[in-house]
């Protein structure tokens, strides 16, 4: 189980490699539509995420290579675990602002 593990992560890494290398910019896939409501339950996996967040393009997932969908997770993961904390701990503890803006401080552009 761990060398499956360690083999998937060195092909995710390797299609973000090669994104970068045949491209020439790093990969970034993120939703193209905003949610005009707030889940109401945080998604449990990735998978479950890009399901809601995606659904036109995560239907289409067999015809996307299969480190696709993990290597988008690198771009959004520190917006999204933001957004997860504050889904587990009361968003009115937080904000009660209609609209929320996440800067990661110290970050790439990407991820802002």
């Amino acid at each position: 189980e761990i060398c499956k593990t360690y083999v998937e992560s060195v092909m995710i890494e390797r299609f973000r490699y090669n994104h970068v290398a045949n491209e020439g910019d790093t990969f970034l896939f993120l939703p193209q539509t905003t949610l005009s409501e707030p889940f109401k339950q945080f998604p449990k996996s990735w998978d479950e995420f890009f399901q809601i967040r995606c659904p036109q393009q995560y239907g289409m997932k067999k015809n996307y290579p299969n480190e696709f969908f993990p290597a988008a997770t690198f771009q959004l993961s520190q917006a999204v675990t933001c957004l997860y904390g504050m889904y587990a701990h009361d968003k009115k503890f937080f904000t009660t602002a209609e609209h929320l803006t996440i800067h990661v401080v110290g970050a790439a552009q990407a991820f802002e």
